[in-house]
């Protein structure tokens, strides 16, 4: 299973080949992908997380609040390297929760993603936590009961 990729990767800190991972999803790329990456990465300028997210084993991202809430509904465990605004508390919330990793920004390295991606695939706990929240999130009607509330 892949991990989709939702955040931008210096060429040389690259932790997808130490992984051993099929192949890597690479969203919202904004270099391109160095050659020796190019069995590892699949780049696109857009996909939607909510087809995307589900497929993947673990989702790495910068802990925006759709993201998150996209990354939550997957059900699957992420790891978070936020930059500014609401991403830190997310991050903070998310890893409460037993699903998720943090790499703060000014500590990014291969090696620190490299060992936290392998706790979060390596620890089933994280897995299956993801995969509980996941469940109740995808069970609420969401739509419903707003358009309860609105004809109330």
């Amino acid at each position: 299973m892949p991990a989709a990729v939702n955040y931008a990767v210096p060429q040389d800190q690259s932790p997808i080949p130490s992984l051993n991972l099929h192949c890597s999803i690479a969203l919202k790329s904004v270099v391109p992908i160095p050659h020796s990456l190019e069995l590892f990465l699949v780049p696109f300028d857009y996909a939607p997380f909510s087809e995307i997210f589900p497929c993947v084993c673990a989702i790495v991202h910068q802990g925006g609040i759709g993201t998150t809430a996209q990354a939550l509904r997957a059900g699957h465990p992420t790891l978070v390297v936020p930059y500014s605004h609401d991403q830190p508390d997310n991050a903070a919330r998310v890893e409460r929760l037993g699903i998720s990793r943090t790499i703060p920004r000014k500590q990014y390295s291969a090696v620190r993603v490299i060992k936290q991606l392998r706790e979060l695939l390596g620890n089933p706990n994280y897995a299956a936590k993801a995969a509980e929240i996941g469940s109740i999130i995808q069970a609420e009607n969401g739509l419903g009961v707003a358009r309860d509330v609105i004809e109330q």
